[in-house]
């Protein structure tokens, strides 16, 4: 795990972006208001699998009139990878996508030309579909049958308004509902010097590092109670405490108990964003949507995901949950987990997890 000075800022920082959080957050694409604006530097990437080699496709607001689209191919037996580029630049007072300007970073690529047009095609049919679908309120996702020409036809739209941009979950067709377009990632960048976006490869197929994790014998050490500020759960004494909010399961697991911040704004809207924040990649460590979920309604919420260090080539299952007390403050729940150590004692941690409570 990282060293304890580096996890304490990083819930110091945490609590303080939350009280921000709902700060006006930016705007949107052209031609409809998204329940969350989207903020410059968030992004999303897809897999498209309408390609015979596997393929991503990532989008990026750089700010009210900037945008990047971006395809990249990983590397194969037979083809080297492929990453391909486009900057664009749009009209903000049109009600649809109009593109004023457009620069172009390419592989060299013969294919280059016509991943351009697909790029180009994908920023305009999905804000047009994205126009079409209208208000996207709802708590959980909003399923809208379409037609979509690049994908064949009639499609069914998932939408989602914790993801940036336009909103697109999944695309799925057929009987079947077999998935052509899937969310893999969303993130945000941290300046304009963070390459994030563009340094993007998709995911491993497999995290669990399976040489050096193990199940936990079941002659478990003692149980105990940790708890914080009217907060606590149910563990056992491997866990150490390092501070007064924080234990630590070797160099395996970390736990922290906090409280953040009333909102600086009180709606469900607010709400919405930080669950955004709290699960959007950042840095050298992308968000693996396929694997993030959020339970529960107002007031109370546990969020699942698992981020992966491309550097470090290191995979962390984190797991948040967050109560709104009564003065309008949220007691929040954190357990970070490497995914080696995660998947072969699942239970285990989930034990731990579904055990918090904090006082109201």
């Amino acid at each position: 795990m990282q060293p304890i000075k580096k996890i304490n800022n990083y819930y110091k920082a945490i609590a303080c972006a939350a009280f921000f959080l709902c700060m006006k957050a930016a705007s949107a694409l052209p031609g409809f208001t998204p329940y969350i604006e989207d903020a410059s530097g968030e992004y999303v990437y897809y897999e498209d699998k309408t390609f015979t080699r596997k393929s991503y496709v990532g989008f990026l607001r750089y700010d009210e009139a900037t945008y990047a689209a971006r395809y990249y191919a990983p590397k194969t037996d037979k083809d080297a990878p492929l990453s391909v580029t486009i900057f664009v630049t749009l009209n903000p007072a049109s009600d649809h996508m109009e593109i004023t300007g457009e620069k172009q970073i390419a592989s060299g690529s013969p294919r280059d030309g016509e991943i351009v047009n697909y790029l180009e095609d994908m920023m305009y049919t999905l804000n047009a579909h994205r126009i079409k679908a209208g208000s996207i309120v709802r708590e959980k996702e909003r399923i809208v049958p379409d037609e979509f020409m690049q994908f064949g036809g009639k499609v069914v739209i998932e939408y989602d308004y914790l993801i940036p941009l336009f909103n697109v979950k999944r695309i799925a067709k057929g009987s079947d509902m077999s998935i052509l377009f899937d969310v893999v990632s969303v993130g945000k960048l941290a300046s304009s010097k963070d390459s994030a976006f563009s340094n993007f490869s998709g995911f491993p197929e497999y995290y669990a590092d399976k040489k050096n994790h193990a199940p936990r014998k079941k002659t478990a050490a003692k149980k105990t109670t940790l708890s914080f500020d009217g907060q606590k759960i149910d563990a056992d004494e491997d866990w150490v405490q390092k501070m007064d909010n924080m234990w630590m399961l070797g160099n395996d697991a970390v736990i922290s108990m906090a409280s953040l911040p009333k909102l600086a704004e009180t709606s469900h809207r607010a709400e919405a964003l930080m669950i955004r924040r709290l699960l959007e990649g950042n840095g050298t460590s992308y968000a693996d949507w396929r694997r993030a979920s959020v339970r529960g309604a107002a007031g109370g919420y546990t969020l699942a995901a698992v981020f992966y260090d491309d550097v470090k080539k290191k995979a962390t299952r984190i797991v948040r949950k967050l109560i709104k007390k009564n003065d309008g403050s949220y007691a929040f729940f954190t357990m970070s987990v490497f995914e080696g150590a995660y998947e072969p004692n699942k239970s285990y941690f989930e034990g731990i997890a579904d055990s918090y409570t904090a006082v109201q």
